[in-house]
């Protein structure tokens, strides 16, 4: 199969979706040509241009989490490329947990090619540019079909999760409609965190240890969120708690910028605990995942989906992702033919 000889040939060389979330369309035919989303004046946002207006203390930030990710003299090269094995556990309400062993190939190009091998259940998750396919064991389902939806959507998560890990390895690349810092307010388990609604955070421990970073509130179209029709240029609206220590990312809010989007498409808060050096590039360690719990519908289903007054977010994470140190590469030589339709050709 052509995924084992990739990972071999990798290796060797240097080395659940909830309730309530929006089904996401994940088009045949790719938006690899799709303009740049435009800022605020009207221009088309570039990776690591801080936006006309930003004030000098987020300035500060921002150039102190750019080179937070990296640990040689002189920053690397914008990471387009890598390997990536995590040890996962995620947790559903309604089947418990599921723990698994899942390598991501990814390469910047086009919307972001994600190629996501799962050994324990025989199945490949892909996104290339022939568009997006699943191979359930000897089964190839083309996600253009919307009659594949929890497959849909379970492939969603995984190039979300990815895509995020790219980012979080790369921030100084971010292309930045906004960006602004963020004052805390509150002393209980909910703190307003900037401009938007107020944050439930997953217990009091998390609420304090919010209260100790330097926040960032910025729109970008470089976070993805776990279920979204979303294509690679909206912009959401996310907020980035640092460790003003080292400048890295401890929290990641990610949320649609439309508020009417809250709806339908779930904000995710992405924990990070630790951190490790691979490559001279500093990279997520371990990262958590705490999604918003299934939005309570009226008992009359003729009256509207109540707006939420704040985001809340579930204890217990509903993804736990674990980096396999030596299954792990960054600037891996990939090209699009990696992300080719799985199986039989």
């Amino acid at each position: 199969m052509l995924s084992s000889l990739l990972l071999c040939s990798l290796l060797c060389s240097g080395l659940g979706p909830q309730d309530g979330d929006q089904d996401p369309v994940l088009p045949r035919i790719t938006d690899d040509n799709q303009e740049a989303p435009l800022g605020a004046e009207g221009q088309q946002l570039e990776r690591g241009k801080i936006p006309t207006g930003t004030s000098d203390l987020a300035r500060q930030r921002f150039e102190r989490l750019s080179s937070s990710t990296w640990t040689g003299d002189t920053a690397p090269a914008r990471l387009r490329s890598f390997m990536v094995t995590f040890d996962a556990r995620v947790r559903a309400a309604s089947s418990g947990s599921n723990d698994l062993r899942t390598t991501f190939l990814y390469l910047e190009e086009g919307r972001g090619y994600v190629r996501g091998i799962f050994p324990k259940s025989r199945r490949e998750s892909v996104r290339g540019p022939e568009g997006d396919w699943l191979l359930d064991g000897e089964e190839l389902l083309d996600l253009s079909d919307h009659s594949n939806l929890e497959s849909r959507r379970e492939h969603q998560r995984w190039l979300a999760l990815a895509r995020n890990f790219a980012t979080l390895a790369s921030p100084g690349n971010l292309r930045l409609g906004r960006l602004q810092t963020a004052q805390v307010e509150g002393e209980g388990q909910e703190l307003k965190i900037g401009e938007g609604l107020p944050i439930q955070f997953p217990s009091s421990g998390h609420a304090k240890r919010a209260r100790q970073l330097d926040w960032l509130q910025l729109t970008t179209p470089d976070f993805d969120l776990l279920a979204s029709k979303g294509s690679r240029t909206t912009l959401r609206q996310v907020r980035l708690g640092l460790d003003p220590k080292d400048g890295r990312v401890r929290f990641a809010l990610v949320e649609p910028l439309d508020a009417k989007t809250h709806r339908t498409t779930a904000p995710i808060l992405v924990e990070i605990l630790s951190w490790i050096s691979i490559d001279q590039r500093l990279l997520p360690k371990q990262l958590l995942v705490h999604r918003s719990p299934a939005t309570e519908k009226p008992e009359d289903p003729g009256l509207p989906v109540p707006k939420p007054t704040r985001l809340t977010f579930e204890e217990l994470p509903g993804v736990d992702l674990f980096l396999v140190l030596d299954q792990t590469k960054m600037d891996v030589n990939l090209s699009a033919a990696d992300f080719a339709r799985p199986g039989p050709r």
